[in-house]
């Protein structure tokens, strides 16, 4: 069963955090406001998968951490999504591990939830 737990401490996603993703080959780019009104850019690299689901189709009960909605970087840990991609990639190459250096991130905005899956990540307040 999965575990959520906060990844970054630094900074917390704004109320209104005017989020915009892209990518750049390796590299997969989040940009949001933060509380303290700067905007932060998260690079996720290498990354395998991203998922984005309205709020409204998403089940937020499990991304609370002693009850309460955390608004920062969460990480699930023993991912079922982390699970089923090791299956679809085991399928079609039995010698590939590199998802057993993978991270399933959560960025819980406003309007929608933002999930990664990547080795890792860094950050830049701009």
């Amino acid at each position: 069963m999965s575990q959520i737990q906060v990844a970054a401490i630094q900074f917390e996603i704004h109320q209104t955090p005017l989020e915009k993703v892209s990518y750049e080959g390796a590299n997969l780019l989040v940009e949001f406001d933060e509380v303290q009104g700067r905007r932060v850019r998260l690079i996720f690299s290498p990354w395998q998968a991203l998922k984005v689901t309205t709020v409204d189709c998403f089940d937020v009960q499990t991304l609370l951490i002693d009850g309460y909605l955390n608004r920062r970087l969460l990480e699930l840990t023993e991912s079922q999504w982390i699970a089923a991609l090791k299956e679809e990639l085991h399928q079609h190459d039995h010698q590939a591990t590199f998802l057993n250096q993978a991270h399933h991130f959560v960025l819980p905005f406003q309007e929608n939830i933002v999930e990664v899956v990547a080795w890792g990540f860094e950050y830049h307040i701009l």
